[in-house]
């Protein structure tokens, strides 16, 4: 029975392995959107991966396993120790590549906004209407203009260049809006995903600290914690003390004797 858990964790570990391979690739480590879809994919499947690692490290503790799968069992705490280390290192990343991800989508409204604002400028530049048609070619969003003008030159040109200023104004307003209400969802969204990270990072602590006589990184720190507790304490007590007052006729009567 013992030996059907122990290779039944295993087999749950191997799945949540090959989703996640699977899930990631290509691999983009420098792309935001990229980091998002790995944390979200790695929440997806972390409660299968735990399942798995429960089984595991409860079947190792029987007495009817071989020395060969007590040695997985620890590998297997040791790795769940520094992958617990590892998802809380994800809190901090998963908020800078959303608000980066925000960020971006408004730098690059912005460069339009300023293209479009050139376009206008260069449009309130033209003298004629050769120039004037020459300036649209290069922004190919305004509508194409008839053969022949039935209204004078300046005209269709002050029409064209209130119109995109309209839209320049509004487009900027609208950028605002966007990154405004984007910020609040990924405000929202980052930490519901950070309590399930911290969740599933302690997850990953138990099953590290479950053998007390194996020693892994988490064990290690906490000894190291409480160490400078202790010594913080000793410190603290050794200033609290008050140095003890020399009595000068002590001091008198000891020359006398010498």
């Amino acid at each position: 029975m013992n030996l059907l858990l122990f290779r039944s964790g295993w087999v749950l570990i191997g799945l949540t392995l090959v989703l996640m391979l699977f899930q990631v690739v290509p691999l983009k480590p420098v792309d935001p959107q990229w980091q998002l879809t790995f944390i979200s994919n790695l929440l997806g499947n972390c409660s299968i991966a735990l399942i798995g690692s429960v089984l595991v490290c409860y079947a190792s503790r029987r007495e009817d396993l071989d020395s060969r799968s007590i040695r997985q069992a620890n590998f297997l705490r040791t790795f769940a120790a520094w992958l617990a280390l590892g998802i809380l290192l994800l809190v901090p990343a998963q908020f800078m590549a959303s608000t980066g991800i925000v960020r971006t989508n408004y730098v690059n409204g912005m460069a339009s906004m300023r293209q479009l604002e050139k376009v206008i400028s260069n449009l309130r530049d033209t003298k004629n209407e050769q120039e004037l048609r020459e300036q649209l070619t290069k922004f190919p969003e305004v509508p194409a203009l008839p053969p022949k003008f039935d209204v004078p030159y300046q005209e269709v040109r002050n029409t064209i260049v209130e119109s995109l200023s309209a839209r320049r104004v509004a487009s900027i307003t609208q950028l605002a809006k966007s990154r405004d209400q984007n910020l609040q969802v990924v405000i929202k969204e980052s930490f519901r995903n950070s309590a399930s990270l911290v969740l599933s990072s302690f997850g990953f602590m138990t099953i590290a600290i479950s053998n007390p006589s194996q020693r892994t990184i988490i064990t290690s720190l906490a000894m190291l914690l409480e160490k400078l507790r202790v010594g913080n304490l000793w410190f603290a007590n050794t200033k609290k003390r008050k140095p003890t007052a020399i009595n000068p006729s002590w001091i008198d009567n000891k020359r006398k004797d010498s």
